[in-house]
């Protein structure tokens, strides 16, 4: 074989071996790739010694009925809200950290996982690391602050990193919850009632605490007093333990005050009612109508897109609740059924509103 054979015989190009190694090559995302690949290892070296050192059940749940015996703590270990005209309570955020810092081999949290202009994408997730279970929640953040004059972009790190953590604790007492027994919950829940009942002395420091506490949501004495039927001096313990509850829903983000108190109508700065943009649609329609139309010849207020604007166009958690009831009765009245995109853009954008209220509040 000549030579010039030989070198044109080895310049030909050959199909890569699939099962040979992958070309190693740099890469502009190596070092999040290398992060990636520490995290993993972390979490498996987290995984065989919590297996080697499985929690002991009894003892575990013996620190969580020891936990919830301390009176400050089941202040706000529950909260309530209203739900079908009827009061639904459960465990609060500050709850379920204590249930999984004393339950043990538990890793949970809220990471930010992208980040973009105006916006950042985040993830809550709990994990028992005895049985490998995992429960996570992705969601999306925007860099923007709502303030009672307006709104503003988030100023630096520390303003986004406060954000996402506000709307990410929600996400994580839910990733929380789903690792954990209920039997252990229902058992904590059991150890606040026996604790708050023991504890809730009705004293001048308890009332005026508890008026400054609901103040902040704008509730007043008499707003309380109407709800309870009763002067706050004579105030039952269980009437006590009830305002706390709602308390912690409300700075929870769980519920509203509209929701749990007669709240006087919002006014405007010139002392006028403050007209929504579903009322005054819903007013100049009836000038044009009459007041002695019939059901048969109801006219419409809202089409699917005028509804979703009016539901945008809120900018309070009750703004919105009131412009949704008099959507769900307009399509009633005219006998359509209220389509589906309209009721989800109503539950994100209340998820949404209740949770800066929450951050606004705190």
């Amino acid at each position: 074989m000549s030579t010039s054979e030989s070198a044109a015989r080895t310049s030909v190009a050959r199909v890569e071996n699939p099962f040979g190694p992958a070309p190693i090559a740099a890469a502009p995302g190596a070092s999040a790739s290398a992060l990636m690949k520490r995290e993993a290892q972390d979490i498996q070296v987290a995984m065989m010694i919590a297996r080697q050192f499985p929690r002991d059940v009894i003892a575990a749940g013996d620190r969580i009925i020891n936990a919830f015996t301390r009176p400050t703590l089941c202040e706000d270990a529950l909260y309530a809200y209203s739900k079908g005209g009827q009061e639904v309570s459960g465990l609060s955020i500050r709850a379920a950290e204590v249930l999984a810092q004393n339950w043990g081999n538990i890793r949970t949290g809220v990471q930010e996982l992208s980040r973009t202009t105006g916006q950042s994408e985040f993830r809550a997730f709990a994990q028992d690391l005895e049985t490998g279970f995992m429960d996570e929640k992705f969601f999306f953040v925007r860099h923007w602050i709502d303030t009672k004059k307006g709104g503003r972009p988030a100023a630096d790190e520390r303003e986004i990193y406060e954000i996402g953590a506000n709307l990410g604790s929600r996400r994580k007492r839910a990733c929380i919850l789903a690792v954990i027994p209920k039997d252990v919950q229902d058992a904590a829940e059991r150890q606040i009632d026996v604790t708050l009942k023991t504890k809730a002395e009705i004293t001048p420091d308890a009332i005026k605490a508890l008026l400054e506490a609901f103040a902040k949501y704008s509730v007043t004495k008499e707003m309380i007093e109407r709800r309870i039927q009763r002067h706050l001096d004579s105030m039952l313990p269980a009437q006590l333990i009830q305002m706390r509850r709602i308390f912690a829903s409300l700075k929870d983000g769980m519920s509203t005050p509209e929701e749990w108190f007669e709240m006087a109508p919002p006014s405007q700065e010139g002392g006028q009612p403050q007209t929504t943009q579903t009322e005054a649609a819903k007013q100049a329609l009836k000038s044009k109508q009459g007041a002695s139309r019939s059901k048969e010849d109801y006219i419409p207020i809202f089409s699917k897109e005028t509804a979703i604007e009016a539901l945008r166009s809120a900018s309070t958690v009750a703004l919105l609740d009131k412009a949704y009831a008099d959507i769900r009765a307009d399509f009633a009245a005219s006998k359509r059924e209220l389509p589906v995109d309209v009721e989800a853009v109503h539950n994100d954008l209340r998820e949404d509103l209740s949770e800066r209220e929450a951050q606004q509040a705190e």
